[in-house]
């Protein structure tokens, strides 16, 4: 069978597709990203590994801030025309991507009443003044006046970004420097005189680039450093960053980077929010700096290797998020150094069109082993742990009430004649180290966790891991239908599942109908019922034969607008999840809700479908797409 598929994590820090690495240590954009004194090699190199992924991070966190302060108009470069080619993470906010995605994203917004009331925005006001004044209060918190301070000068881009060149040593206080004097925010500007003072007083009141120059000893008077290029505004931690980084841009900028270039070029139209991470790059300095650092004789964290194992096989890592009149979309793309090996595996398109919720996971069973590796020392120690604690149950005693003491009568001692031959000895108590050699088994006994599973395949036939994994093979497809949701009895319990139209298809070349059938077996004796149907690849799981024959037929559900609203029709899928909204809405309504519940349904009626889906778009590309669709009206 050929490996699947896996969607590696994304870069350590930000949220988001793909999934992160535990813990990646703190950079530049918090006040504990300074130099820590004496702490060793092991702090500088994760400081400097984990900062590689924090322009990503913070320009993320920048990015939720700032599509707030969106506003209608502008032009002009964009912020990676600024930023030097040898970028390794940025983050970009396009203040006007368009002003049909700002007007479509606030009308989405709005139509979500509790959302709606609580920003109090409309599509023709001016955001920036919002955010600073009313959402987020920065006017008191930084002491500045936002018509006087501010609204002069800002533009309606920014964007940060961590560039090349980046010294990973074992010194912390050297790390941390290099990592500082690396970040850069750009904001587009209108009046460079007024940006200069607009920003000093923002850095000073609101503390966090002068926390930073502090805790890394920078001179005051440098701090913070800005240098403009284009129309933007570039700030650093000190003067001398911002022009080293303002030199950089101009032996070529970011837009002059292939792969950045080739990226944005697939994943198509830029958002309100984009940004893009250069794993190959980092990859290259994390291997340069740990050969320095093994050459000095210093120790590796685990976790620095662990993530080069993890993303060896990726280059880059390309987001946006962007709306119209009918939807709002978080696309992706992946770009790795080989193309991605998957099944051959019908998806979610083939499923019938009265689908209310379809979840298609292509390469399931692979999954499963991988997911198993982890788990099993894990469920082992948990189950073992378990029954060690009922070795302490304390027994259930009925409580006795107090007796009062008596004082014994004082009796003569009997004349008792002694015993012939001598008396017996007493049995010894156990010493310490014989208690010592007592076995856990023998204080209390308890099967292991390999017993345990085996009792269960002794009762159910049901082998784990080896029946999951040939039951979930190449691709597994779950399916929730329409038909008959109108009429279900929800009084009628377990025997009621079969008015329930959900079935699962499988997709494997293991013998399945054997497993299914101990399944099944399984199922029944709890009072559940279901169909099986064997197909030419598989086998279907149904709750009635009709339904189980109906799924064994591929269907038209790929035809269908709500589903092709959000789910991508290419070819190469590697799965996903399809929900048609409206159709659920219309069922709960059928079901006569309360009033309130009526009422809340009432307000959603606008959404249509959501979905998320990946795929193979090139050779050595694969992207990904979370979209929700709605009602134009």
């Amino acid at each position: 069978m050929s490996e699947p598929y896996a969607a590696p994590p994304a870069p350590p820090g930000p949220p988001g597709p793909p999934n992160p690495p535990s813990g990646p240590p703190p950079g530049p954009g918090t006040a504990s990203g300074g130099a820590s004194r004496g702490g060793g090699s092991s702090l500088g190199l994760k400081l400097g590994i984990g900062a590689l992924g924090v322009a990503l991070v913070a320009g993320i966190g920048v990015g939720g801030w700032a599509l707030y302060e969106n506003v209608l108009g502008g032009g002009g470069p964009q912020p990676h025309d600024v930023l030097p080619e040898d970028t390794l993470a940025y983050a970009r906010l396009d203040l006007d991507p368009s002003a049909s995605q700002k007007v479509a994203l606030l009308r989405l917004v709005n139509r979500f009443p509790e959302v709606g009331d609580a920003l109090d925005v409309k599509s023709d006001d001016d955001l920036r003044e919002i955010a600073f004044t009313r959402w987020l209060g920065l006017e008191e918190a930084c002491d500045v006046d936002y018509d006087k301070d501010v609204k002069p000068w800002l533009g309606e881009r920014a964007g940060l970004a961590l560039t090349g060149g980046i010294e990973v040593t074992s010194d912390e206080d050297e790390t941390a420097r290099s990592v500082a004097e690396h970040t850069v925010m750009v904001v587009q500007v209108t009046d460079e005189d007024a940006a200069r003072d607009g920003i000093a007083q923002l850095a000073d009141g609101c503390g966090v680039i002068s926390d930073i120059a502090d805790d890394l000893e920078y001179d005051e008077k440098d701090v913070p450093g800005i240098t403009f290029r284009d129309g933007y505004a570039l700030i650093s931690v000190n003067q001398e960053a911002s022009d080293a980084i303002d030199a950089a841009a101009g032996e070529g900028t970011l837009s002059d980077n292939d792969a950045f270039s080739a990226d944005f070029d697939e994943l198509g139209e830029d958002g309100l929010v984009s940004g893009w991470y250069d794993q190959a790059a980092v990859t290259k300095l994390t291997d340069e700096a740990i050969k320095q650092l093994e050459e000095d004789g210093e120790e590796i964290p685990d976790d620095v290797t662990e993530f080069l194992d993890t993303y060896e096989s990726v280059e880059s890592v390309a987001m946006t998020l962007r709306a119209d009149e009918s939807s709002v979309e978080l696309a992706g793309l992946s770009r790795f150094t080989e193309a991605p090996e998957t099944p051959d595996v019908a998806g979610l398109d083939a499923l019938p069109t009265d689908t209310l919720a379809g979840l298609s996971i292509i390469g399931a069973g692979d999954l499963f082993d991988e997911a198993w590796s982890s788990l099993e020392p894990f469920l082992s120690d948990m189950y073992e742990l378990s029954g060690d604690l009922e070795c302490f149950d304390v027994p259930d005693v009925e409580p006795v009430e107090p007796v009062e003491p008596v004082e014994p009568e004082l009796q003569p001692e009997p004349d008792v004649p002694a015993p012939d031959g001598p008396a017996p000895e007493p049995s010894p108590e156990p010493t310490p180290e014989e208690e010592d050699e007592l076995t856990p088994e023998e204080i209390c006994e308890s099967p292991s966790f390999e017993q345990f599973l085996g009792e269960i395949e002794e009762d159910t036939g049901v082998s784990i891991p080896d029946d999951i994994s040939t039951l979930l093979g190449d691709g597994v497809t779950i399916y929730l239908g329409s038909e008959g949701l109108d009429e279900i009895d929800p009084d009628r319990g377990p025997e009621g599942i079969e008015d329930i139209p959900v079935g699962i298809v499988f997709t494997t070349d293991g013998e399945i109908m054997d497993v299914l059938e101990k399944v099944t077996e399984v199922l029944s004796g709890e009072g559940v019922d279901l169909a099986v149907k064997e197909t030419d690849d598989g086998a279907v799981l149904a709750t009635t034969e009709d339904l189980a024959e109906k799924l064994a037929t591929s269907g038209d559900l790929g035809s269908d607008e709500n589903f092709t609203a959000v789910m991508s029709s290419d070819d190469g899928s590697l799965g996903g999840l399809y929900v048609d909204l409206g159709g659920i809405i219309d069922v709960l309504e059928s079901w006569d809700p309360p009033k309130e519940i009526a009422e809340q349904l009432d307000d959603l009626a606008f959404l249509q479908s959501f979905g998320i889906s990946s795929w193979e778009s090139s050779d050595t590309g694969v992207s990904f797409s979370m979209k929700l669709s709605f009602t134009e009206e």
